[in-house]
């Protein structure tokens, strides 16, 4: 997906015509000092979607999608790389799923293994994620690029989040992120860890 975005219309535009189609706002971050993000629905939730640059690090597109927790579930699952047999070595957790292909191309991580493998069950989720080069997606309330958000958040809500190392701005990409984050929290919904209440959480006022 990287190299086609060359040839893409500006992210701006891509944007706001994604915000457009699924019943959004995008803002374009003309005021001073704020950074343009877009909200949408996914379900009954809201998705906000915007682009960070942490401390010498590339530019990352993320997505956050804040819920009602009833049991604090969390997990995250992120690309293998030449450490990952090293820190497993060291005790690193890395729970298997069931599908070999992805067992190999990816570590999971959660508080509840009996509870990471009935989200896992999901096939769609299993096509879904190695869609997108580089993710890191998880349901945590802490993320440590963005500390002052979590701990703003009330302790009975939790968060989905999508990182990749890159500003996306093509619209199928985004398409791609929108039907990841929807299947997930459907799949959390029925396994019983998100309720389908809005928090409506406003990431750019906390």
């Amino acid at each position: 997906m990287g190299l086609a975005q060359l040839f893409n219309p500006p992210r701006e535009d891509v944007w706001q015509e994604f915000a457009q189609e699924f019943g959004g706002v995008f803002h374009s971050g003309a005021v001073f000092g704020s950074n343009s993000h877009l909200t949408v629905k996914v379900g009954p939730w809201s998705m906000t979607v915007d682009t960070f640059r942490p401390n010498r690090s590339p530019n990352y597109t993320r997505a956050r999608l804040a819920f009602f927790t009833p049991d604090n579930f969390e997990f995250e699952t992120f690309h293998k790389d030449i450490f990952s047999g090293i820190s497993k070595l060291l005790g690193m957790q890395d729970i298997e799923v069931g599908y070999p292909a992805f067992d190999e191309e990816f570590i999971i991580r959660g508080n509840s293994e009996d509870q990471v493998r009935r989200l896992f069950s999901n096939p769609n989720l299993i096509q879904l994620i190695p869609q997108h080069p580089s993710i890191h997606f998880s349901v945590c309330r802490n993320d440590m690029m963005d500390l002052f958000e979590s701990l703003s958040l009330p302790r009975e809500i939790n968060v989905l989040r999508f990182k990749v190392p890159e500003v996306i701005n093509d619209i199928n990409w985004l398409r791609g992120v929108h039907m990841l984050m929807g299947e997930t929290m459907n799949t959390l919904y029925s396994i019983g860890s998100a309720t389908t209440n809005d928090p409506q959480i406003p990431f750019y006022s906390l």
